[in-house]
């Protein structure tokens, strides 16, 4: 975790992650610029050599977290990727400016949970915030570590067990789950569909694996 004794203030920002993955257009030189002019360090924690392991796991003197994927897909935002980055900042006590990701804005429930942006424009002005206003710095060191206490390993052991012991044993005695054991596996798929829908994200993972799946298929041809 990022210590505690640190100031209310962006003096490190990291990226940890494969730097092949990070939008380009992010870390710009507009953005290098404005870092150098204000004394700020950016660090790109690339772990692509295993000989050279990166400190994925070292936030200690980390004052902000920096993670923007390069766009893809139609609409530009990733669907699969879970929340891996936001969860790790919580856990260190660290503010974050993320990409547009559906897996970060499922587990968002403010705006000091983390800050969204997409290009060197957003990065810049969110920094310029914390500049100014140190006080909203800290409102949001102090949250990241009030929803730490959420994605804990005891409390996902807590989720786990509720859905192993609880809601899996329930949804297996549902009289439709029962009679679709009949059916045919395509069609059994297809009707417990019907009965529990998808949320949206997961209609649109799926759809996104089929859409995948036919433009292969169409490139094979």
């Amino acid at each position: 975790p990022r210590d505690r004794e640190r100031p209310p203030s962006v003096r490190v920002i990291a990226y940890k992650g494969h730097e092949s993955n990070l939008h380009p257009d992010v870390v710009s030189d507009r953005l290098r610029a404005y870092l150098s002019r204000h004394g700020i360090e950016l660090r790109l924690e690339d772990a692509s050599d295993p000989s050279k392991p990166e400190p994925w796991h070292d936030y200690r003197d980390v004052d902000l977290v920096l993670a923007v994927r390069r766009p893809w897909g139609r609409d530009q935002i990733p669907h699969d990727k879970p929340a891996t980055k936001l969860i790790n900042a919580w856990l260190a006590g660290v503010p974050a400016l993320l990409g547009p990701e559906y897996a970060f804005r499922a587990l968002r429930e403010g705006p000091l949970d983390y800050i969204e942006v997409s290009s060197d424009e957003d990065v810049i002005e969110a920094l310029e915030r914390f500049r100014l206003h140190p006080e909203q710095y800290q409102a949001m060191v102090d949250r990241a570590r009030y929803r730490a206490s959420d994605v804990k390993p005891e409390r996902n052991v807590e989720r786990w067990a509720e859905v192993l012991f609880d809601k899996i044993p329930e949804l297996r005695e549902r009289s439709t789950i029962t009679w679709s054991r009949h059916l045919p596996l395509h069609l059994r798929r297809i009707w417990n569909w019907m009965i529990m829908p998808p949320t949206p994200r997961e209609f649109y993972k799926q759809g996104g694996y089929v859409y995948r799946k036919l433009l292969r298929s169409v490139k094979n041809d």
